[in-house]
């Protein structure tokens, strides 16, 4: 998953006046509305202002500062083909307008507009520009999100939380996406300022908490606090949290054993059905799952798992793959080419003389079951209507889930969920991992994803058993 800037309009359909029921139930009051409707507007005439001629020689030495945290040579005649896109230089331009400190000045530029009104700007105004003068950029974890309504966020470096109502915004992000942006306060409510704001995947929050609290610690004695610090040296930070977007690459995904995932369905042809079925049904590592009969009662089609040597159904299994007999064909399924490899060993073995090769096939991950660790329920899609069978499916998918915390998982180590909960950096790992899985199950929704409730990874179940909050 990339990250994406996003230009984030702060003009709200409604007209002033109106008082409308709010996220967490909070009242939007006129002064929100009248808010909202002067923001923009001050947000223009900021911007005009910083780029005024007079402020020339503040424009270059922003320049130096953006860029000299990015190894960017700009002590020559820096020109605008020093931007590597026109992305980068909207950025550049949010960022000099609203939160470069001017070392004449020693206040940013909304600091410096709000003392040359003088008693110009009314008292709402006033509110709004002391508010951008105080803000900061930083970046935040959503903690709620209420779809064309508000989102509930908090500072990763504060810890400070505050809610904002933007319909657009509360559209693109799920809960435990990251936001870099300025919050502005006035009015009694938070608002986003005139910086574009940048939206991350939860994984990036480790690595960016990491990385800034570094340099915060390096420069301490510099900085009154956190606060203080993320406010002066904006451009440090932004750049930090620029590497961490460059340099993220959604790792691989790869099975309970650490191998690339990669679907394959090895096909046989059978000659007795039934001479197959009384050797699956033998064998310790083939459970039957299903068995489908015709309207007579007679067979038609068989459906097994396999599992780990070793691993009774009731402990969760260990599913290393499914297979379906019917009629005189044989599928098996795995995720993986190292299983694939192992299962079909395993077959030919057991099934020898009764079965014969006819093809085997590779899907690409995202053609292959829905999800990387649970297969699809068999079964026809109608079911899925039927509230009776929608509980059996999901209690389906729950039991498979129930033995994951004590698998091996590449994303923590390779560690088990419940090792990592012995170690505070494997806690780390792991609550982090749940985050993920938790905001994929939400954007699955969003996406209207068929049957997303169902096939959603119990992250609550998880919680309980493994004793988190």
């Amino acid at each position: 998953m990339t990250s994406d800037r996003h230009h984030v309009s702060l003009i709200h359909e409604k007209k002033p006046g109106r008082r409308d029921q709010g996220h967490s139930g909070l009242v939007l009051s006129y002064e929100f509305f009248k808010c909202r409707e002067l923001i923009p507007d001050l947000v223009a005439r900021i911007h005009s202002f910083s780029l005024s001629d007079r402020f020339f020689e503040e424009y270059e030495l922003a320049l130096y500062e953006f860029f000299e945290p990015r190894g960017t040579d700009t002590e020559d005649d820096v020109k605008e083909d020093v931007f590597r896109s026109e992305d980068e230089f909207t950025l550049f331009l949010s960022w000099y307008s609203f939160y470069f400190i001017t070392d004449e000045f020693g206040r940013n530029f909304p600091d410096f507009y709000l003392q040359s009104q003088g008693r110009q700007a009314s008292s709402l105004e006033e509110e709004i520009l002391e508010g951008m003068a105080q803000s900061f950029l930083s970046v935040y974890e959503v903690q709620s999100s209420e779809a064309g309504a508000g989102l509930e966020l908090k500072d990763i470096f504060t810890e400070e939380t505050c809610i904002i109502f933007d319909e657009s915004l509360s559209v693109q992000l799920c809960k435990w996406d990251l936001l870099y942006a300025g919050i502005i306060k006035a009015g009694g409510f938070h608002f986003l300022g005139g910086f574009h704001p940048l939206i991350m995947p939860p994984r990036l929050k480790t690595p960016i908490e990491m990385t800034v609290r570094d340099l915060f610690l390096e420069e301490r004695k510099n900085y009154s606090n956190m606060r203080d610090f993320l406010r002066r040296s904006s451009s440090e930070v932004n750049a930090a949290i620029e590497d961490a977007i460059i340099s993220y690459e959604r790792p691989a995904q790869k099975n309970s054993d650490g191998e690339l995932l990669n679907f394959f369905t090895l096909v046989y042809h059978v000659n007795d059905p039934e001479q197959v079925r009384a050797a699956l049904d033998r064998s310790s590592i083939m459970h039957l799952d299903l068995l489908h009969t015709d309207e007579e009662g007679g067979f038609r089609r068989a459906d097994y798992i396999w599992i780990r040597k070793g691993r009774g159904r009731r402990k969760g299994m260990g599913i290393r793959g499914i297979l379906f007999l019917e009629r005189n064909t044989l599928k098996a399924k795995c995720n993986s080419f190292e299983r694939s490899e192992k299962l079909r060993a395993v077959l030919d073995r057991m099934l020898s003389g009764m079965i014969e090769m006819k093809m085997a096939v590779n899907e690409k991950p995202e053609e292959g079951l829905q999800s990387p660790l649970c297969p699809n329920p068999p079964g026809k899609k109608w079911l899925y209507s039927i509230p009776e069978c929608r509980d059996i499916l999901k209690e389906i998918v729950d039991c498979h889930y129930r033995n994951w915390v004590n698998e091996r998982l590449p994303a923590i180590g390779n560690m088990t969920p419940r090792e990592a909960m012995k170690l505070p950096q494997g806690r780390k790992q792991l609550e982090d991992l749940l985050k993920e899985l938790e905001n994929e199950n939400e954007r699955a929704v969003r996406r209207g994803m068929k049957n997303a409730d169902i096939l959603a990874f119990p992250v609550e179940m998880i919680r309980k058993d493994l004793g988190l909050p």
